[in-house]
């Protein structure tokens, strides 16, 4: 048996036996091509107290990791935990994941780093979900002063579970994330896919690109019960983002969703490449309720772009609060200009928004054929249309002069789990 073996072995003896409650990973061994042995047996060990010290060898390398409930993990400053290289095949391989774990804490100067290039190219799938963090149905957590960078989905992912642990939700519950920075993701900074309580606070969430949504923090449930509630955004700048700096797709909450609670207080998004948004689409009769607050913001945009937009519902079932906030349009002179963004704005552009008896939702297609002339430059022929993206059902409406077979050829890529490209041909009376 190799000697790190044995001392791996008497060191969680000696945890169990309560003479040890900290230990040093580096206790268990360190190997600067793959630690993952290593790192996982002192995340395994039962200590109180589990510390990556900084090596001057280099970083610590390791494949996918699990934590557990009842620890503090500290990074000592300046110490990394770095995926390994080549390995992540799996869509869904995540560095560092926390499943029905509770009463846990990651703090530290440290960092933990994938390597996002990588992803995006063969031999590997294409995905989102290669994540830095991934936080499944936890509760009591607190994230402090660390950096999740470059990974091939979400610096860090706030999710649900499908196997919940006896006493556990399938969400997360009471999750704090303070003083962290989510640079160069993939996917997004942070995902909230569903949570009873969190707190981000002072978090730099900037320069996501790769795969959308591709926002700093994106909100985003993928069913009606899981919602999103007792949620505080304060004092956080989302910058560089490809797309939203906030992003709030809600189109799958309705009616049988705990109230939606979300507050943004003294944050500031500038320099992404798509207006902030939020995104809800329910039908009257079973629509989402809830708040969304912003307080003491500053969204900034290129003049002539939008700053912020209501999608799907212009008359948006959930209902947002204005107070103290502005928009600041900067010209490519360098002026800029502020300008409120309140209830005056909203009523201006979106004069459905929080109306009670509103009723104009997602327009249904209804047109009026008379007068249309057709232009055909190639009649008989197949022709190419320009590309169009979809996320949920949809309906192509096609005008045809007079009664015959039309013929569509559609080329589809799926995007997600089990993506593929499929060419699918449909004749039409």
């Amino acid at each position: 048996m190799k000697a790190s073996l044995v001392t791996s072995f008497a060191l969680m003896a000696s945890v169990l036996s309560g003479c040890q409650s900290a230990v040093k990973v580096s206790d268990f061994g360190f190997d600067r091509e793959d630690s993952t042995k290593f790192i996982q047996a002192a995340l395994d060990s039962g200590a109180d107290r589990i510390v990556f010290d900084r090596r001057p060898e280099g970083p610590w390398v390791a494949n996918r990791l699990r934590g557990r409930s009842n620890c503090e993990i500290v990074f000592e400053d300046g110490a990394e935990l770095v995926a390994k290289r080549g390995a992540f095949k799996g869509i869904g391989d995540t560095l560092l994941t926390f499943e029905c774990a509770s009463n846990v804490t990651i703090r530290g100067r440290g960092r933990l780093r994938m390597w996002k290039e990588d992803y995006q190219k063969p031999p590997y799938q294409k995905a989102e979900w290669r994540h830095a963090l991934a936080l499944l149905a936890c509760r009591d957590v607190l994230v402090e002063d660390m950096e999740f960078n470059e990974s091939g989905g979400d610096g860090i992912y706030v999710s649900i579970t499908s196997r919940p642990a006896p006493g556990f939700r399938t969400y997360c519950e009471d999750v704090t994330v303070r003083n962290v920075k989510c640079l160069r993701n993939n996917r997004q900074g942070i995902s909230v896919i569903a949570v009873d309580g969190l707190l981000v606070e002072g978090c730099e969430l900037s320069d996501t690109c790769g795969t959308s949504p591709q926002a700093g923090i994106d909100f985003e449930p993928n069913g009606a019960s899981e919602g999103l509630s007792n949620i505080l955004i304060r004092d956080c700048e989302f910058s560089g983002n490809r797309e939203c700096g906030i992003d709030l797709a809600l189109v799958k909450l309705n009616g049988s969703t705990r109230d939606t609670s979300i507050v943004f207080e003294n944050c500031r998004a500038f320099n992404n490449g798509k207006p902030s948004e939020i995104v809800c689409w329910n039908s009257p009769a079973n629509a989402a309720r809830g708040v969304v607050t912003f307080r003491n913001c500053r969204i900034g945009y290129p003049a002539g772009k939008e700053a912020f937009r209501l999608l799907e519902n212009e008359d948006l079932p959930i209902r947002l609060e204005l107070a103290n906030s502005f928009f600041r349009e900067e010209g490519a002179d360098g002026s800029v200009r502020e300008f409120p963004f309140d209830a005056a704005w909203l009523a201006k552009l979106y004069p459905l928004a929080g109306k009670a008896d509103a009723t104009e939702y997602p327009k249904v297609l209804k047109p009026d054929w008379k007068g249309y002339t057709v232009v055909d430059a190639r009649p008989g022929e197949l022709v190419d249309l320009l590309p169009n993206r979809f996320r949920y059902p949809f309906t192509l409406a096609f005008y045809a002069a007079q009664p015959g077979e039309a013929v569509l050829v559609a080329r589809q890529t799926i995007v997600g789990r089990g993506g593929r490209l499929e060419e699918r041909t449909a004749n039409v009376m």
